[in-house]
């Protein structure tokens, strides 16, 4: 089974300002700030998407070939994960 991945509901709150976007965590107080195709993950996961969903959405939208674009996917959404960001629906 794919995992849906999803931004955490609930006291995550994120915006475009520009071009980046800047994700606020209530619980924690901790702001990130992502541009490029950082922007364009934040985005997706804001409605749910799965890690090949992310892939394909960087590769139609940047010049990157899969395996890289598969490769920063992964460590993005593990950061997100290592800071409680991410849920990861079965």
């Amino acid at each position: 089974m794919v995992a849906l991945l999803r931004l955490r509901p609930g006291g995550l709150s994120w915006s475009k300002v520009g071009d980046d976007v800047v994700i606020l965590d209530l619980e924690s107080s901790t702001y990130f700030a992502v541009a490029g195709c950082g922007t364009l993950i934040v985005e997706c996961l804001a409605g749910g998407a799965t890690e090949e969903s992310l892939v394909d959405s960087v590769t139609s939208n940047y010049e990157v070939d899969p395996a890289t674009a598969r490769a920063d996917v992964a460590r993005f959404v593990r950061g997100l994960e290592d800071n409680k960001m991410l849920e990861r629906i079965e």
